[in-house]
């Protein structure tokens, strides 16, 4: 992951000032914890712990732990956003890294990421609802359109056909419920072009507990792909 070109997203939200200001005092533990709770939160998202040392986190908080390429990084809960729709609620959640790069998911789905090296700076998609998927039974056909950096990419399609699995992917992730009616599967299966024109088709898996994304495995570009696991 590399440093972002810009920072326009920055100044919206309320815990960004302050992490700004405490990104430079990275080592300055003593001095994190005069915020109490809400500090210790910014010192997990300052310097993410390793992973021996993942848990437990501060109670009272929300964390999305990242693994990209054998790096975990902890990131922290910037704003929750919910807005009502005819197919359910759309829930649009801001996390932040010590790195500043920021993952915008909406409905648990990668919608908008910034300070990567790959970022996609705008997103038109209307995803199919994880409760009417599971109701349906059935494949959802849909198609995401955004723009993306480098190289200036506007309008990409995205054709994604997303449905329902009776079981696991694979192996169970280590911290997920063991059982069977707790979780629910979803996968995409999505055909788009890469940066130099050529066909990519790829899968993403999605663990449900009561119609939120508790896990994924979701793909930004064909070099970069991540896991990643809420952390309460």
């Amino acid at each position: 992951m590399t440093q972002p070109r810009q920072t326009l997203l920055w100044g919206r939200f309320l815990l960004l000032p302050l992490l700004a200001a405490l990104l430079f005092l990275t080592g300055c533990q003593p001095l994190l914890k005069q915020f109490g709770a809400t500090g210790e939160t910014l010192g997990y998202a300052i310097t993410p712990p390793k992973k021996s040392q993942l848990g437990p986190l501060v109670p009272g908080h929300e964390y999305l732990l990242a693994e990209v390429n054998g790096r975990q990084v902890i990131l922290a809960l910037g704003q929750r956003k919910t807005t009502p729709s005819a197919d359910g609620d759309v829930v649009d959640e801001y996390w932040y890294s010590a790195s500043r790069e920021m993952i915008h998911l909406r409905n648990g789905r990668l919608h908008v990421i910034m300070g990567m090296h790959t970022e996609w700076r705008d997103n038109r998609s209307t995803p199919p609802a994880w409760s009417a998927l599971q109701a349906q039974g059935q494949a959802a056909q849909w198609q995401r359109t955004r723009d993306e950096m480098p190289y200036y990419r506007f309008d990409i399609q995205d054709r994604i056909r997303t449905q329902a699995l009776a079981h696991p992917p694979g192996a169970v992730p280590e911290g997920l419920p063991t059982q069977g009616h707790a979780i629910r599967w979803a996968q995409d299966h999505i055909e788009t072009t890469t940066p130099k024109g050529y066909r990519w088709v790829y899968t993403q898996n999605f663990a449900l507990a009561a119609n939120q994304v508790i896990y994924s495995e979701q793909c930004i570009s064909p070099e970069l792909c991540l896991r990643l696991q809420r952390k309460y």
